[in-house]
């Protein structure tokens, strides 16, 4: 995990694949520190203020594996990806929610979800947004990475199931109490429906950004060779006025000349 303390208080944990790339970037001029950190160095050092950030688990092993293939190209077996998580995490980690449930119930830290990261803060909501940024390949010789889930033996997938319904429970438990007389999974599903489409608003508003920045490029060049033209047709008007003043000038010294009569 990586931790982000700020002048104005703002405390955040984050694990890899969690928006840990994009906090790198988050109001760096009043940072105060940024380290990586484990669980059981977390203990002595968050709080009641400190914000975790999360993802959904499943969404999480999905990014995770589309990473590791990012960084690996040439590995073939997405099972060896899910024994390395097993033993020694990394990308993804199965034990993640059940060894930080203890360390929440003592301090009852806050959770922020990852599509949310934009409305964290103003200073979040003003950071630029491109909707391209953070994709990565997937697994050599598959359309998604689901897919190349679904092309495991039913005993290893069993197995990661398991494992992801396991995280899954501990994440409820924490995650729960902050939606209080309300049911969470109902909620926040609403909410995610809300980032969705504030997603996509972003997403078309990266887009037309784009195209319009191609458009003044294509103009631009446009421009240059406009000018490149008339420099042309300036460059052609001179030689032909200094060539019809050479014509003139032959005509004016012939027509002086006496006519020889054969």
């Amino acid at each position: 995990m990586k931790r982000y303390i700020f002048k104005s208080g703002l405390d955040i944990v984050a694990s890899l694949k969690c928006g840990t790339r994009w906090l790198d970037g988050f109001d760096v001029e009043n940072r105060i520190d940024t380290y990586s950190i484990g669980i059981e160095d977390l203990k002595e050092n968050i709080h009641s203020g400190t914000t975790f950030i999360w993802r959904p688990v499943r969404e999480h092993f999905i990014s995770a594996i589309e990473t590791d293939y990012y960084v690996e190209p040439d590995r073939t077996n997405i099972w060896e990806s899910i024994l390395h998580y097993q033993k020694y995490g990394g990308h993804w980690y199965p034990y993640l929610y059940k060894k930080l449930y203890p360390i929440w119930k003592k301090t009852r830290f806050r959770f922020w979800k990852l599509r949310a990261l934009s409305e964290l803060n103003e200073v979040s909501a003003a950071m630029p947004y491109h909707f391209k940024q953070y994709h990565f390949i997937v697994p050599k010789g598959y359309s998604t990475a689901e897919e190349a889930l679904n092309s495991l033996p039913s005993k290893h997938t069993n197995r990661l199931n398991k494992l992801i319904g396991e995280e899954e429970k501990w994440l409820k438990l924490m995650i729960e109490p902050q939606y209080s007389e309300k049911s969470w999974e109902a909620y926040s599903d609403l909410e995610d429906s809300l980032l969705e489409m504030k997603c996509k608003v972003k997403d078309m508003e990266a887009e037309v950004k784009l195209f319009e920045e191609r458009l003044d490029r294509k103009l631009e060049i446009q421009k240059t060779r406009n000018l490149d033209l008339d420099i042309q047709i300036r460059e052609l008007k001179d030689s032909n006025t200094k060539l019809q003043a050479k014509l003139d000038y032959s005509e004016s010294i012939i027509g002086k000349l006496p006519i020889k009569l054969i």
